[in-house]
C-alpha cells in the first residue's frame, strides 16, 4: 500500500512538474512574440535582455524534463 502511495506522489509531482513546463513554454514563446512585435523598437540592450530570458525558461525547462526522466 505505501509503494501505492509513493507512486501517486510521484505521478502528482510529475504532472505539476509538466504544468510548469508548459506555462514555462507559454512564456518563452510571449517573449519571443514581444521581440518579433517590437524589436525595433527595443534597446539592443533589451533585446538581449528579453532573448536572455527566453533562453533562461527553456533552460529551466530542459532541467525540469531531466528531473521527470530520472
Amino acid at each position: 500500500m505505501d509503494e501505492v502511495r509513493a507512486y501517486d506522489r510521484l505521478a502528482d509531482r510529475a504532472r505539476d512538474l509538466l504544468c510548469g513546463v508548459d506555462r514555462l513554454n507559454e512564456l518563452a514563446w510571449e517573449y519571443y512574440e514581444v521581440m518579433g512585435r517590437y524589436k525595433w523598437f527595443l534597446e539592443p540592450s533589451i533585446r538581449r535582455e528579453l532573448m536572455a530570458d527566453a533562453q533562461r525558461l527553456h533552460e529551466k525547462r530542459d532541467l525540469i524534463y531531466k528531473e521527470i526522466e530520472a
